[in-house]
Formats: C-alpha cells, structure tokens, sequence
C-alpha cells in the first residue's frame, strides 16, 4: 500500500506561519509530509529531515539530490538537540512529529511489524540498533511480555497470549506468534485481527517509542524560535496523552497560586490545536489514519 500523508490540510496550516523559515520533519518516512512542507515554504527556506529508519533516509537522500532546500540527519528523537547540533541547525520555526508507521514498513515482510505478512521477528525502527521483537520475546520473563502487552496494547489476553510465548519459544517468524495469539485468545474484538494489539505493544517496547517521544517533545521545545510551532500526529491513547499533558505542563505557570503578582504569569508555550482529527472521509479512503489525532503547541516567548 502507498503511504499517505495523515490530516494534511490540518497539519500544514497550523505549523507553516513563515514561509521563509527553518522547518523540520521529524520523522521524514516516505516523504509524504516533506513534501507537502515544500510546496508550501519559499526558495529560500530550510527543510531539515529526520529519520531513524535507514530505509527512509536514503529516500530522503534521494529527495535532496533534487532539492536543496532539504537537508538530511539519521537520528532518533531522544538524541534529537545532539543530531541536529551536530550538523549546525538550531532556530526551527515549525516542528513535526509523526508518530505512524509508515505503510511501506508496515507492508514489507522483512521489517517483521505487519501480522499479515510473513517475515522475521524484527520490528526496530533501525535495524542496525538495538534488541530484536524475536530477541526480547525469546528471553524476557513471562511477567514483564504480559505488562507489556497489556499497557502498550489494552490487550485482555495478555496474560494467556504472555504465557503462550513462552511455551513455544524460541519464536522467529511473525507468522508464529501471529498464530499463537490467535490461539491463546478467548476474547475478540470485532472488525480487529486478534493480533493487532499485541503486535502494536511489542514494537512500541522494541522502539522504545513512548520515552523516545517525550524526550524528544522537551529537545525540540527548546529547539524552537519564539513564535514557533510543535505538531504532533499520534496514533494510540497513551501517546496522545503523553502529548496532551506535555503541552499543557508548557501553557501553565510555574509560580504557585494565590502569589501577589502582577502581568502574564502563562507558561512558555500556546496551545494551536487542542485535538483534532480525521475527518469521516478521510478515514473512509485511509483506513490507516482512523486512530490518528493531532495537537500543535506555540512558542510564545
């Protein structure tokens, strides 16, 4: 399937204020947002991309080839200030985080994220770093896999599905614990592959994705001029809380209540979008975005 840019319109016209700024993608994937930023910032802007996926990196080297006004970094969020110091870029007027798989990662077996397709236990973000979805579930505790399954994926089957991993090990293919889960449910949701919840808890596990968002949230806060802007695109409810509550700690004042004082005693941060998301249609034609929600955060001094 072709990766499809989420709540386009949305995005751009909440995160490009100035035309003729420093805008970076967080996480370029395939592109789709680039180059929505593209058509819509001057000559003489800058586009600074980031990925940590190898894969989308050379796409993006691809995209620079033609277009000079990209500039491209391999990094992670969490290390975020020290990839994008390094290469001598600071100031940001627009920031974006999309926190989606991409479709092409998703469809491609060897990536090992997708239920629906045979490959290897993988699912790192960055092949070359890291432990393995078959090297974790091979080795770690029973306990911890059912945490894990049940906090990163509301799954009421953790504890049988957790259980059942561990009877079969050693796993190696995503058809196999694609099966086990299968049979080691009792409870189902309708219209969602048994599967969906416990694959979605281990890559997030895998990537470390949750504290890798809030560092970088904090990195790239700091990273912004006054008057620029931080949009977030997140697909699952503990994401969208980790966003919500880091903005909001952003917007409110740090002097107790009750204190004689006078003048704008707000926080460092305005709220641009509260929660916005899909529309019906959209969804209706992208099935993938249906979960997505996005909050836009300014730097207001």
């Amino acid at each position: 399937m072709e990766h499809r840019p989420v709540m386009v319109e949305a995005v751009m016209s909440g995160l490009v204020w100035n035309p003729h700024g420093t805008y970076l993608d967080a996480t370029f994937g395939r592109g789709g947002h680039a180059q929505c930023l593209l058509n819509l910032i001057a000559k003489d802007a800058k586009l600074v991309v980031l990925d940590r996926d190898p894969e989308a990196i050379c796409f993006a080297r691809h995209l620079r080839a033609s277009e000079p006004r990209v500039h491209v970094i391999q990094g992670c969020f969490g290390a975020l200030s020290t990839a994008i110091s390094s290469h001598g870029f600071g100031g940001f007027d627009g920031i974006l985080f999309d926190c989606g798989v991409s479709s092409p990662q998703l469809d491609d077996a060897r990536r090992g994220f997708s239920f629906q397709q045979t490959g290897q236990l993988d699912m790192r973000m960055d092949p070359e770093t890291g432990v393995s979805a078959a090297e974790w579930l091979n080795n770690a505790p029973e306990r911890e896999i059912a945490d894990v399954i049940k906090e990163y994926g509301g799954e009421r089957n953790a504890n049988a599905i957790a259980k059942s991993i561990v009877q079969h090990r050693p796993l190696k293919c995503t058809n196999q614990l694609s099966q086990l889960i299968i049979e080691a449910s009792t409870h189902f949701d309708s219209g969602k592959h048994p599967a969906t919840r416990t694959f979605q808890a281990v890559r997030m596990k895998i990537n470390d994705e949750l504290a890798e968002l809030d560092k970088g949230l904090s990195q790239a806060f700091e990273l912004l001029n006054v008057g620029g802007r931080i949009a977030t695109l997140t697909f699952h409810s503990l994401e969208h809380r980790l966003v919500r509550q880091k903005f909001r700690a952003l917007t409110q004042s740090n002097v107790p209540r009750g204190l004689p004082l006078q003048g704008d005693l707000s926080g460092p941060g305005r709220l641009v979008v509260k929660k916005a998301v899909p529309s019906y249609l959209e969804t209706a034609e992208n099935p993938r975005s249906r979960s997505a929600m996005l909050q836009i955060i300014e730097k207001a001094r």
